[in-house]
Parts: structure tokens; sequence; C-alpha cells
């Protein structure tokens, strides 16, 4: 694994020994049935894919995200494309979408919107001639990204808008579009946040941990409809049998099940088979969502939950293993 902190080390100091294994295995105990890993460049898309060949339950996306484009420059545009198309193109069995791409406005200092919107673009042009589905970063760049893909409408292969935390009217034209909306920790910070999930129809959400990132926070608006949490210690406390406190896993995407299944006054069962229904839909399958009206509510009130157990059903997860920029 590619992330620092899955080996233990944080900030640059090993604090624990490596539990990418013990990771991975409290998610399949909680019900994860898939693990994608998202590409951010070449190299780590590269690892991890070869992490996905290790279990025939994990899998990989191959891109370049924003705040890397210059590596494009550095590496030659054309080179670089190249050979990002035929990571894809060597392991179909294994990548099941171009990206991260998109915009990140956050990162001006590390990547200029320039550099950005040109590699965005060259990506989907990718895309394109590979006709996979795209997994797209939104961050601070709504407005820009949704007038891009009115160019490309119809030319593409469908996707997700990744941790998106934007507006119940932003989610309106992705859908129009024809993509899913990927929700984690970070899409349920605010009550606005949480209109804007209880807008979209179940039918166009799939969920992502984006883990070790957008761990769901006392804080957050979301987090008083948590029923379930887990063990945890400090890193300097760790055991093999615990999380680490503040880092957040594939297992946690429950909580977000959680969540949504409040806010939407569903049933976790009835949310946890059809988002898993969608995310093998974008991933495995090719099928775009259906077109579907949103709802604007207002308010939330809380409810016990209902239905059978949903950590019996199989849950697909889209996890970040790579950290060197914060969400």
């Amino acid at each position: 694994m590619t992330t620092p902190t899955f080996k233990g080390i944080y900030d640059g100091i090993k604090e624990h020994e490596p539990d990418l294994t013990n990771v991975v295995n409290r998610a399949w105990k909680r019900g994860v049935d898939n693990i994608i890993i998202p590409g951010i460049n070449f190299n780590v898309s590269r690892e991890a894919i070869e992490i996905a060949k290790t279990d025939e339950r994990i899998f990989a996306t191959v891109g370049c995200s924003p705040a890397r484009s210059h590596e494009f420059d550095r590496e030659g545009p054309e080179n670089y494309s190249r050979n990002l198309g035929r990571l894809v193109e060597d392991n179909r069995s294994k990548v099941l979408a171009l990206g991260e791409l998109g915009l990140d406005y956050r990162w001006l200092e590390i990547c200029d919107r320039d550099t950005q919107m040109k590699y965005f673009m060259s990506q989907l042009e990718l895309a394109k001639d590979l006709k996979i589905p795209i997994f797209v970063n939104t961050r601070n760049s709504v407005p820009d990204i949704i007038a891009v893909l009115k160019k490309y409408d119809g030319q593409l292969f469908g996707g997700i808008i990744h941790s998106f935390d934007g507006t119940a009217e932003e989610a309106r034209q992705f859908l129009d579009l024809g993509y899913y909306i990927s929700i984690n920790g970070c899409s349920l910070r605010t009550e606005e946040n949480l209109r804007m999930v209880k807008s979209i129809p179940l039918e166009n959400i799939v969920m992502e941990s984006n883990s070790p990132w957008c761990l769901l926070k006392p804080l957050h608006a979301g987090y008083r409809f948590i029923k379930t949490t887990y063990p945890a210690r400090a890193k300097f406390h760790w055991s093999p049998d615990s999380m680490v406190r503040g880092r957040n896993e594939p297992a946690n995407i429950n909580q977000i099940l959680e969540v949504i299944s409040m806010i939407k006054e569903e049933s976790m069962d009835k949310v946890a088979e059809q988002v898993y229904k969608n995310s093998r839909n974008v991933f495995f399958d090719k099928v775009p969502p259906p077109p579907s009206p949103l709802v604007y509510p207002d308010t939330f009130t809380s409810r016990e939950s209902s239905g059978p157990d949903p950590f019996k059903r199989p849950l697909g997860d889209v996890q970040t293993l790579e950290e060197p920029v914060e969400p």
C-alpha cells in the first residue's frame, strides 16, 4: 500500500507496524464487498494495480489528479498520457475507471488553474478513446467542471463525481449529465450538505470512504446520525485489532450508510441494496443512472432504523490509499 499511515508512518515518523492486512480484513468482515483504489498519478496508479492483483475483490483506477497535473509537463504530455493509456489497456480486468481527474482549486499554489484545465481535458479525451468511466474531483471548481462536461456530453462513458460536497442544484446538473454522486464523510459536514444528499435519488448515489481521509467527526452535521462506532486507539498505542484514532478506513463506510439512511428516512437495508447496485452499474456493468427529479428538504428528523441487518449486505468502497494532499 502506498499510503504512509497504513505503513504506520505519520509525518515521517514510524508510530506502529504496517497494518494494511488488518485494515482490509476489517472491511471484509464488516460487509465491504469490493475496494477500489484511485490512482492519483502514474506511479501510484501502477502501484494501486499491483495491490489490486493481490485480491480478486480489489480494483483500481488510473489517472492523474488535478494537483499533480504538472507531471504531464515534467514527463512530456504525450508520453505521460500514452503511459496512462497503456496502464489501462494492459490491466483491463483490474482498472475500472480513469481518474482521479478533474479540477481542484483548493491547491492552486501546487498546480495552477490553466495547467489543471489543460490536462483535465486531455484525460477526458483519453477516457473517450479508452471507452472507460471517469472518476472526477470537483473541489472548489464545480462550475468549470460542469461547463467542460457539458462540452463532452454524449461522448464519454459515465462515471462518478468523487467526494461531492456541493449544492443540491449542482448535484442536479451532474445528474442531468448522467453521472453518479459519490458520498463520503466530507459530503456530510454541514446542514446544507445533508439537504444536498437528501435531494439526490438513491438511484443516483454511490458511497466511498476516501480513507484515510474524510472521517466523520463529532462537529460534522451528519455525525449525529451515526449509530455504530468501532474501537480506535491513538497511533502510539496501536493495536492490530483496533482502528487508529483519526484515520479513516473502508470499514467506516457503514457509518456513511447509516447517515444516508437516516436523512433519507429509508431502511439501511434498502439503501445498501440500491447503492451497491449503483456501484455495480457504474464500475462493472456500465449502466448510466436513471434521470430522476430532485427534492429539496428543509429539515431532517431522527428516527430508529428498520429492516434487516444492513451489514449482511455487500457494500462497495472507493478508498484513497495515497495522502500527499489532504482533502
